[in-house]
């Protein structure tokens, strides 16, 4: 299977993923979360290991493999652990949005860290051979929050159209930092 289809079919599981957590159905939700991000996984592993690195310096493949760590540890960071695992299941509509960490500077964090991930990968290998397949990633992604952000969160939690008011979609706010109370 190639990385565009195991992409397609990853990110085909996370849509689910929310449809399951709307219609409460904890058993499926899990599952299709599982399959979910292990395809997106699998699809960057693919991209990896059948992309040749084109080393200029060592020094760059350092600083890249590093980078592209850095973020793919946010991701991690930001989609499975910040946000604490068993508010997945509860009851849609009495969830409230979680508004800590990077959850207060976007509504997205995870989309931010997966594309500059995609990013330091592509300044990694320099190849024309991932970039589409890279980018196709992105979209899929891009669409997949979009239809959170408008379809899936509204329905799951009942403050979510508070939150939107409140916090950027992906791209923060200018400034934002100065104004996080106790962050000085």
């Amino acid at each position: 299977m190639s990385p565009f289809l195991l992409g397609i079919t990853g990110f085909s599981f996370l849509i689910f993923f929310d449809i399951c957590q709307i219609h409460s159905k904890k058993n499926l939700s899990v599952i299709t979360s599982i399959i979910g991000y292990c395809c997106v996984l699998a699809a960057l592993i693919f991209l990896i290991v059948t992309a040749k690195i084109r080393i200029s310096s060592p020094y760059i493949l350092v600083l890249g493999i590093i980078i592209t760590a850095l973020f793919f540890s946010l991701m991690i960071y930001s989609i499975l652990i910040e946000i604490p695992l068993f508010s997945a299941y509860q009851s849609p509509g009495n969830r409230r949005t979680y508004r800590q960490g990077s959850y207060r500077i976007v509504r997205h964090p995870g989309f931010l860290w997966f594309f500059f991930m995609i990013c330091a990968l592509n300044f990694l290998f320099r190849s024309t051979n991932i970039l589409p397949v890279s980018l196709s990633l992105v979209i899929m992604n891009f669409i997949l929050i979009w239809a959170e952000d408008t379809f899936f969160f509204p329905a799951m939690f009942s403050d979510y159209t508070e939150y939107k008011k409140e916090v950027p979609f992906i791209i923060p706010k200018p400034g934002l930092f100065n104004s996080i109370p106790g962050d000085r």
